[in-house]
């Protein structure tokens, strides 16, 4: 597990697989030369990076009668821009409409790639948070400030690395890493020019596209978007394989939220990282760890201590037994920012709660 698996892809980067440039029918799953194109359904393609860019998160593309609607943009304009080149390889139909499942970096910063007349979708608190200054927010500057040690650790292995196969793979890392720094610094976000609360559906042909707020959770507006004759569910960041980074959410309303989730008559979930996956005891799960880290903030914050004493003390191991993997497998400052900023967040709840907002 990389540092990037709370924001990011669940590997630094994927195997690299050859380019496949020819169009593909909408039943077909596909791969170009930086993304795979997993079919769930007739015209709906579960998009994932092959490695040769770094896009850090899964998208969802749904070929309609005749549009193309797209559910998130990636982590930067070069990101976004070789999503776009790639869809153009699967079909002439154009690109309509682009949804932000919500405002991170990982999901939204590849808005610029699509220009108008697309029309971008995202919830009103998406388009708050885009149309303000993310890139000075913590989260994103902590997650853009560990690319460079990334990229200093790729040098020093390669450096020592004297097998000629292992030092070509390090190179193609490398490559990749230096890439995406120089993109980040190009990016500007863009908000959805196309706002919504609770509700949305799209009318494409036969196909219904919904989109749905529940409530607050990974951050104050993350959208589901749900496929109810097919019974898929793209989740971005409100649920996961594995925890979602809390950083930025509401954990307390995070599990009502969850609940509500559960409602929805779906079979297949595609997060916004990871790997899809029907096993519906996953929300489950995951909501033992929203409690969890409600009774740590609670008793910590009863017992007076601050935050970061509150960071201290959480027993990670325990928090996270019900997962194969750490979720938190990250440089120890990047660990030390993520379980502070997550009972920083329990700890806001907490109070607003006491004053009754």
């Amino acid at each position: 597990m990389t540092l990037f698996r709370l924001l990011g892809c669940s590997t630094l980067v994927l195997a690299l697989l050859g380019a496949c440039a020819h169009s593909r029918s909408a039943a077909q799953s596909f791969e170009t030369e930086t993304h795979r194109f997993e079919a769930q359904a007739p015209g709906v393609y579960f998009v994932t990076g092959t490695g040769k860019l770094f896009v850090q998160s899964n998208a969802l593309v749904i070929v309609a009668e005749h549009d193309v609607i797209v559910v998130d943009s990636h982590v930067t304009t070069q990101a976004g821009r070789a999503l776009v080149e790639s869809i153009a390889q699967l079909t002439p139909k154009p690109i309509s409409t682009l949804i932000n499942t919500h405002y991170h970096f990982d999901h939204a910063h590849g808005n610029e790639a699509f220009p108008a007349p697309v029309t971008i979708v995202g919830h009103e608190y998406t388009v708050e948070k885009l149309s303000g200054d993310p890139m000075s927010e913590p989260t994103f500057m902590n997650f853009a400030a560990a690319v460079e040690p990334v990229i200093q650790d790729l040098e020093e292995k390669l450096r020592a690395e004297t097998d000629a196969g292992k030092r070509a793979a390090l190179e193609g890392e490398l490559q990749v890493q230096r890439a995406h720094r120089t993109a980040l610094g190009e990016t500007t976000p863009i908000p959805p020019n196309l706002s919504m609360r609770e509700r949305l559906t799209l009318h494409r042909g036969e196909r219904l596209i919904e989109l749905h707020f529940l409530g607050r959770g990974h951050t104050g507006g993350d959208v589901v978007v749900f496929l109810p004759e097919e019974k898929l569910l793209f989740t971005g960041d409100l649920l996961l394989p594995f925890p979602s980074y809390m950083g930025d959410g509401f954990p307390l309303e995070w599990i009502g939220t969850l609940d509500r989730l559960k409602k929805l008559d779906f079979e297949t979930i595609l997060p916004g990282h990871g790997a899809p996956f029907s096993d519906r005891g996953v929300i489950e799960r995951f909501q033992r760890v929203l409690e969890g880290i409600q009774r740590h903030g609670e008793a910590s914050r009863a017992a007076g201590l601050s935050v970061d004493q509150a960071a201290e003390t959480l027993d990670t191991a325990k928090l996270y037994a019900e997962y194969e993997d750490d979720p938190l497998a990250l440089p120890p400052k990047l660990r030390r920012f993520v379980i502070a900023e997550s009972l920083r967040r329990v700890y806001a709840e907490l109070e607003a709660a006491e004053n009754g907002n």
